[in-house]
């Protein structure tokens, strides 16, 4: 799972403040009460809601339509009312008195700007394989429901196994190369199931899961530690909103974006028995793994490991070491 770290908690009470101090965090108190960005809030939600399955049946579409056919209104109209909403949101934020929803402005810091891209892309790789490997243990496969639940144990395992070190080893060598590494054991994992068939073993089912789990886990904490990387003990509170935000937008638009090719890939192959079932789920878990590939180009930009000398708050320690407890 996508865990965010407790980042410098902003509380008023004085044992909130020895909590964070006993953390090794510093607590940043607001200056005073913040009223809502009523306004921000109006043009924020609904376009989200819009854009993510307007976006996502948009570009199914086109990878389907040709010589001229039109895409199907109903990508159309919640994609335009999404869109315009949010630009109406950009005008706002960058306008408005009060503080906004999401602090565009963070995305000045080049390190937050690359978190922020593979937060939604590891959002979107985690939700849509979340989606398929039960789908396709059950279908494919013909497992039951509790069947399936035991065989993802070693994904949740690899989760923890690699969360208990991972803080001390972003610390020590920067996000970038965590990072990077989480995305490859990603990407091979996710290759394993473009490759697997009726009769793949499921102890090498459980090795791809183990690595899944792990790659994640690996990608969200270090991401997370770099985001902060650079920001202002004040923009803290904004960005940690910014980021579970693009999180869920990226598990959205993958979910949905995934479903519609699977579904595409069982009409198209007519899903006459498992072992054509089964290649309906490796067709659509390549496309998965192009997911996780695009996470290659932003998690190159990331900053490299944080120095106290940089002339930057030196956040991304305490977020690291924090998150791995």
């Amino acid at each position: 799972m996508l865990t965010a770290a407790p980042v410098r908690e902003s509380s008023t009470s004085p044992s909130a403040s020895s909590g964070c101090s006993w953390r090794g965090l510093d607590s940043t108190a607001p200056s005073g009460k913040q009223p809502l960005d009523v306004l921000g809030l109006v043009l924020l939600s609904p376009g989200l809601v819009l854009l993510s399955p307007g976006l996502a049946v948009l570009l199914f579409g086109l990878t389907q339509t040709g010589g001229g056919k039109r895409v199907d209104a109903m990508a159309i109209v919640p994609l335009a009312i999404g869109v315009i909403l949010l630009l109406g949101f950009v005008v706002h934020a960058l306008r408005t008195r009060v503080t906004p929803i999401i602090d565009l402005r963070l995305f000045r810091s080049r390190a937050f700007s690359m978190s922020s891209g593979l937060l939604f892309l590891s959002g979107l790789s985690l939700y849509s394989g979340t989606l398929l490997v039960p789908l396709y243990f059950q279908q494919a496969l013909g497992l039951s429901a509790f069947e399936s639940g035991l065989l993802l144990v070693p994904q949740e395992v690899g989760v923890l196994l690699i969360r208990g070190q991972i803080g001390k080893f972003t610390d020590r060598i920067g996000a970038r190369v965590i990072v990077l590494a989480g995305i490859v054991g990603t990407v091979l994992a996710t290759l394993g199931f473009t490759l697997a068939g009726t009769e793949t073993s499921k102890i090498l089912l459980g090795v791809y899961l183990l690595l899944f789990g792990a790659g994640v886990s690996a990608v969200s904490i270090a991401v997370l530690a770099a985001a902060y990387q650079g920001l202002r003990p004040e923009q803290i509170p904004h960005a940690s909103g910014a980021t579970r935000i693009l999180i869920q937008t990226g598990g959205s638009f993958g979910t949905a974006v995934i479903a519609l090719i699977l579904a595409q890939q069982v009409s198209a192959l007519g899903a006459k028995n498992s072992e054509i079932l089964a290649t309906a789920f490796n067709n659509t878990f390549w496309w998965a793994l192009g997911f996780a590939v695009l996470a290659f180009v932003p998690a190159l930009l990331l900053p490299g490991r944080a120095r106290p000398d940089d002339g930057a708050p030196d956040i991304g320690r305490p977020t690291a070491e924090a998150s791995s407890n």
